[in-house]
């Protein structure tokens, strides 16, 4: 079994956060979504693909100009939240269980509570971004394990850094041996969203999560965080700040390159 995994991030509107969001599932999994989401799209006036931020701008295949109105980009959005409810995991009658469906995860940090720990523990990855990408390729693999995947695809939004952090440990002969998992992945790739249903699902949460700050919600935002199949930690200063230390001299053997600071 290949477990497929999505990732794709978002800043808050005043750029004080950073969320990521991860959508895992199986081939069958995703085969049935991207079916019943091309179906969705032909009701729409066959929009080529969902890209949130374009639909909620109408701007782009959603402008005025081509027939999107408020009303009507809302209502293709509120379909959306159907699909991904048919097909997403949802908890089940055992305590702590989920049934089999897609697996949703976002992650979110505060830029200034990262750059706090980081003044105090330098031994910290210098991005943010590095932390986001980490910890949701554990939570990635974390299900795998429970729902027995031999093998992990990985698909990143193109033009984002997330991809780069995870390529620099795929690629590490220590981190390869620190962590086996890594050596389940098959494939890394870097996709073009506006081909991608599992991708365009992703960035639905990642523009949810990193907009909920917004207190006039939409109908449809209030519904997609009302689905019980996704976790959205935020990690604080505190987690930040008390790393575990031998995660820390991990990461430092691994001596991956320095990028750029967020």
């Amino acid at each position: 079994m290949v477990l497929s995994s999505y990732f794709d991030g978002a800043n808050a509107p005043d750029g004080s956060c950073i969320s990521l969001a991860a959508v895992c599932g199986t081939v069958d999994q995703w085969l049935a979504l991207e079916s019943d989401w091309t179906d969705m799209r032909a009701k729409h006036n066959n929009v080529p693909y969902i890209h949130t931020t374009d639909a909620v701008s109408l701007r782009k295949v959603f402008s005025e100009t081509k027939g999107w109105s408020t009303t009507s980009v809302d209502d293709l959005l509120e379909d959306c939240v159907r699909v991904i409810k048919k097909h997403a995991a949802a908890p089940s009658l055992i305590s702590g269980e989920m049934r089999p469906g897609l697996r949703i995860f976002t992650l979110t940090i505060a830029l200034e509570d990262y750059r706090k720990a980081y003044e105090r523990n330098p031994r910290l990855p210098n991005t943010a971004t590095d932390v986001c990408a980490s910890e949701s390729l554990s939570f990635c693999f974390k299900w795998g394990r429970k729902i027995g995947a031999q093998f992990y695809d990985l698909a990143f939004d193109r033009g984002e850094p997330y991809y780069g952090h995870i390529c620099n440990r795929w690629t590490n002969r220590t981190a390869r041996k620190d962590i086996p998992f890594l050596r389940k992945v098959k494939r890394m790739s870097r996709v073009v969203m506006s081909s991608s249903a599992p991708l365009q699902v992703a960035d639905m949460f990642a523009w949810c999560i990193s907009h909920n700050d917004n207190i006039t919600k939409r109908l449809w935002h209030r519904s997609l965080n009302d689905l019980a199949a996704w976790d959205s930690p935020y990690l604080d200063s505190k987690f930040l700040s008390d790393p575990y230390p031998k995660a820390l001299e991990r990461y430092a053997a691994w001596k991956l390159p320095t990028r750029r600071a967020t």
